[in-house]
């Protein structure tokens, strides 16, 4: 029998929430009926799709190798449901971004300023998570876009869009009083045997310097180790020495004349801003204003005076 695209849907919703019941209410039908539906589709397929078990329930090996196209059948669900909210001239909805906590404290907060300011009744949702776990949420239909630090390499599935915002830097912070502060840049000879303060080894920045160090040799005096880049702002700022920090997480400082940013030009020390999302034909309409908002940030960002 031929798989209606309605079963595939129950089946997104089944594999989102591990719930017969809880799938029943997101799709606004009854438990039995969602029973139902996963008994037909058993049927067109010859086996079972889902197993239940003591902490609920899980799909099979059958029912996860029709869990993308279900999840495509959901995306186009959601988009014809956005689609016709706009046509009635109706912004709603959520919009669930994950990204890196860097790029959510300071890249993201004037973008969000200004999608809400022109969709101010749709609800965002900011989750702060690794690049794996971004790509698995958007896979998994529990999250609409990522925007992270790249590269990315292979992580990407190839059913999803890769876009590159803008890069970053990462930079070395210091006092204007700090013996360096005078240099408009610096060498990675210039680095050995500085005294720095660093964050936890779970910082992309602390491996980052990490790789740089084996490039080239030189070491590093490390005064402490600290558990966020606010904690290393504030350790520079009580004359802890140097830090190295993404540049964008420091133009208030900067531009306050209370830290001053040091580029090191032969580091390579550039990363790009990557956004990750659907193909095209699978987003939604208030993914598509928020992409127009990334962009207008991208270019204001631009626009100004580099920290």
């Amino acid at each position: 029998m031929p798989i209606h695209p309605d079963l595939l849907l129950t089946l997104a919703y089944v594999a989102r929430t591990g719930s017969l019941t809880q799938a029943a209410a997101l799709l606004g039908k009854t438990q039995p009926a969602i029973s139902a539906q996963i008994k037909l589709l058993n049927e067109a397929v010859g086996e079972r799709v889902v197993v239940r078990h003591r902490k609920g329930m899980s799909l099979s090996p059958a029912g996860e190798a029709l869990l993308p196209s279900a999840q495509i059948v959901a995306r186009a669900t959601d988009i014809a449901e956005q689609i016709s909210q706009r046509i009635k001239g109706v912004d709603f909805g959520e919009l669930r971004v994950a990204c890196a906590t860097s790029i959510s404290v300071y890249f993201l907060p004037p973008a969000l300023a200004l999608f809400h300011k022109r969709h101010a009744f749709i609800r965002l949702k900011i989750m702060n998570h690794s690049l794996q776990k971004a790509i698995e949420l958007i896979e998994n239909g529990n999250a609409d876009l990522a925007i992270v630090h790249g590269p990315v390499g292979n992580a990407t599935p190839q059913h999803f869009t890769l876009t590159h915002i803008m890069e970053d830097e990462t930079i070395l912070a210091v006092r204007g009083d700090h013996p360096l502060a005078k240099r408009k840049s610096l060498t990675t000879k210039d680095l050995n045997g500085l005294s720095i303060v660093y964050q936890g080894p779970v910082s992309a920045t602390h491996a980052i310097i990490q790789n740089l160090a084996r490039r080239t040799g030189i070491e590093f005096e490390s005064q402490f180790e600290v558990a966020s880049v606010e904690a290393i702002k504030e350790s520079i700022l009580q004359g802890f020495g140097a830090g190295f920090l993404s540049r964008m997480s420091v133009q208030r400082e900067v531009a306050a004349g209370s830290l001053v940013a040091l580029s090191i030009k032969d580091g390579h020390l550039q990363r790009p801003i990557m956004v990750i999302h659907p193909q095209e034909n699978q987003i939604s309409p208030r993914i598509h204003a928020f992409l127009d908002v990334l962009d207008e940030t991208r270019r204001a960002a631009r626009s100004r005076p580099k920290a």
